[in-house]
């Protein structure tokens, strides 16, 4: 047997399949890349999505986030309040927390109310009077089940509800979906017939129940359309459900 031309047909033999087998991994890459290109939705698809499903967009776009890192934390205890399944919550004697206006009534409740200092504004009534909402901040982002609720009435502190977390960072960073898609989930969760608003978008925490009093904070973009708000997920794992209504 001539050995050397054996040699010779074995190492052509493998040069072939090596150029094969590059070739393949080349195509796979290639219609990967493309498949990425398509699942990318742009901005012009977008408005017509809206158009199509009766949307308006009354508030500016949202910038993208790469990624976001993954709290936890533990609830706080809070002393001389009373303690509810969730939270804490301390009813007001007449005349004794006397407000006329919004700083006198931030004021007070950096007085009264524990760790005041990490929460802001999220919503409030058209005057004095009413319902005033603060929520807990993490790297300044809301985290939505840190919460202060406070209801005003006759110039008057009525009642004070409060939960707070303890938080702790994780090693866990996760890419965050961008805008383009939650939207894009949004309105496929939430299409009708009739128009509807988006009137505020941010990017948040959710609060997720863990395990012995340990929650884990997940990454959400909340939306509020008309008179409810929805959380979609923000990040790609598990089998949570992607759109959630909040309210």
């Amino acid at each position: 047997m001539d050995w050397q031309r054996a040699q010779n047909y074995l190492i052509t033999a493998f040069v072939l399949v090596n150029l094969f087998l590059i070739f393949q991994i080349q195509q796979t890459m290639e219609q990967k890349n493309a498949s990425l290109a398509v699942d990318k939705i742009s901005n012009t698809q977008i408005r017509s999505l809206l158009t199509d499903n009766h949307f308006e967009l009354d508030v500016p776009r949202p910038k993208d986030v790469a990624e976001l890192k993954i709290w936890q934390g533990t609830p706080s205890k809070i002393s001389g309040w009373q303690e509810l399944n969730q939270g804490y919550q301390k009813r007001i004697a007449p005349n004794t927390m006397v407000v006329h206006n919004v700083p006198e009534l931030k004021a007070v409740l950096s007085k009264e109310v524990p760790y005041f200092s990490e929460y802001q504004l999220q919503s409030k009534p058209h005057k004095l009077t009413g319902e005033w909402i603060f929520v807990q901040h993490i790297d300044r982002r809301p985290l939505y089940g840190g919460r202060v609720e406070v209801e005003v009435a006759n110039n008057q502190i009525q009642s004070i509800y409060m939960n707070h977390f303890d938080l702790q960072e994780t090693s866990k960073v996760f890419a965050v979906t961008d805008f383009n898609t939650a939207l894009y989930n949004l309105i496929n969760a939430t299409a009708r017939s009739r128009t509807q608003h988006i009137k505020k978008i941010q990017l948040g925490y959710q609060t997720q129940a863990y395990n012995n009093g340990t929650y884990f904070f997940i990454p959400v973009w909340r939306f509020w359309l008309d008179e409810k708000q929805y959380d979609v997920y923000a990040i790609s794992f598990g089998s949570v459900k992607s759109v959630e209504v909040v309210k």
